[in-house]
């Protein structure tokens, strides 16, 4: 079976380096994927990895 690795959004902040309400935010922007179950806030590492990758920027690209 192949289980995902979540990540609730205290651990995903430290992870980041960045506030929970800078998490927040981006939620309520719908910036972010996220899972709700009940009243708790997931975030499957494999989505947020893909996002991650989309959002990056090309710092070798800036240097030229």
């Amino acid at each position: 079976m192949n289980e995902s690795i979540m990540y609730d959004i205290n651990e995903l902040a430290s992870i980041l380096n960045v506030s929970a309400i800078f998490i927040r935010k981006l939620m309520r922007a719908k910036e972010i994927p996220y899972l709700k179950i009940g009243a708790k806030l997931l975030f499957e590492k494999n989505e947020i990895d893909m996002w991650l990758d989309k959002h990056r920027h090309n710092s070798e690209l800036l240097n030229n």
